[in-house]
């Protein structure tokens, strides 16, 4: 009975993702191949995790949820990031497709890091840009999609409500 209990997770798991969110992801690491979409390795804060841009984005290619970081914050001491796993929202990666289709593109974080207690980064919703010459860019194709974002200084946050 345990093993068929632990199989039935594990399938959940591989699958939980919509196809087309695993199909765009799929496509967005062939521009990170290409050259054209840069997704971080390591987080701002330093903390070594599964959770990083690239690895979240590699783990919605594979039909997996992306990792969640699992540390506190000064942003969210208590509980702090929550760990676990998410989806990416077809919303965000239509968001980040549109982008690289124009030119090249920096994700310094997605479903990773710590951020607010109650971050959309946490529901797969959110992803953080370089802030560089495109910003302005980036926030009007943010509103125009449908999200909410906002220049915080180091990085353009977009969010979107899946």
């Amino acid at each position: 009975m345990n093993r068929f209990l632990i199989l039935a997770a594990l399938v959940a798991y591989a699958y939980c993702c919509p196809q087309s969110s695993i199909d765009m992801a799929c496509a967005l690491m062939q521009k990170v191949h290409a050259g054209t979409l840069h997704l971080a390795t390591r987080h701002p804060s330093g903390v070594n995790d599964l959770a990083f841009a690239m690895n979240n984005m590699q783990d919605m290619c594979n039909g997996h949820e992306a990792h969640r970081s699992h540390y506190t914050c000064s942003e969210c001491p208590s509980p702090g990031a929550p760990g676990g796993t998410v989806c990416l929202s077809h919303n965000l990666l239509a968001y980040l497709t549109a982008l690289v289709a124009k030119g090249p593109v920096i994700v310094n974080e997605l479903a990773g890091a710590c951020h607010s207690c109650n971050s959309r980064h946490y529901r797969g919703e959110a992803v953080d840009l370089h802030n560089d010459a495109r910003s302005a860019e980036y926030l009007h194709t943010c509103t125009a999609m449908g999200g909410w974002g906002q220049n915080e200084g180091n990085h353009i946050h977009c969010q979107f409500t899946d």
